[in-house]
């Protein structure tokens, strides 16, 4: 494992994954931008929807064949399942949305599910699929998604040169933690390069390391968001 952990500390690029209740995106970091400017964050710029809208983010929603293999993700997986629909073809097709919260398993409850590889989920018209594939294939959606904008950009980068961050929710049993390393192990991110982070810690520390730009006589100055023993609140509005 210390070959592992040298890995993700010697990364050229860090991604972090955020596959969200409702919606879902990735951001990136490269480590000699990092190294200037703490908030040099890069996204994808945008995600269009059917009607021509542009979001920062896509809705967590994914449809698959009759024949169980998937087939979009986001807003493609709307309009295609919204035009199966109207045209009466949706019979044997899988969409599922809000479904991330299934994977909670509380653990205070007795009734509470326990998360298995084999684990069956239930899109919006009580069709099954085993959970571990619906969410691998949304997280390899996005971790392609997000190789394909990359290589537009850069004309070569290796796996091994990318640490991967998936946040998950700081409620989740160590189970569907575990639950989701294997998901993206599945979606074909490595464990030695897969880091899973906390969402509320992600946005403390984000809020804490992120400083304020100011125009002092022309120059850009630089203020410290919070000062040493100053507390803060982390509200998720998601």
């Amino acid at each position: 494992m210390a070959n592992s952990s040298s890995s993700k500390e010697n990364a050229l690029i860090v991604v972090a994954l955020d596959f969200g209740t409702t919606y879902s995106g990735w951001a990136y970091s490269v480590r000699h931008d990092f190294k200037e400017n703490r908030s040099s964050i890069k996204t994808k710029g945008g995600w269009k929807s059917g009607d021509g809208q542009v979001t920062d983010k896509t809705p967590t929603v994914v449809l698959f064949t009759p024949e169980n293999e998937f087939h979009s993700f986001g807003y493609d997986a709307e309009s295609k399942y919204a035009e199966l629909v109207d045209d009466d073809e949706a019979t044997g097709w899988k969409y599922f949305k809000r479904f991330k919260m299934a994977l909670f398993s509380d653990e205070t409850n007795q009734t509470a599910r326990k998360l298995s590889r084999r684990q069956m989920m239930k899109d919006v018209n009580g069709h099954k699929l085993e959970s571990l594939k619906v969410v691998s294939e949304c997280l390899k959606f996005l971790k392609d998604d997000f190789l394909k904008t990359l290589l537009e950009n850069v004309n070569f980068v290796e796996m091994k040169d990318i640490h991967w961050v998936l946040t998950v929710p700081a409620i989740w049993s160590d189970q569907a933690k575990q639950f989701m390393r294997q998901a993206a192990n599945q979606a074909g991110i490595e464990d030695g390069l897969l880091s899973l982070a906390y969402e509320p810690e992600a946005a403390a520390i984000y809020c804490k390391d992120i400083t304020l730009q100011k125009k002092v006589d022309g120059p850009v100055g630089s203020l410290e968001t919070f000062d040493s023993g100053h507390q803060f609140l982390v509200l998720d509005c998601g």
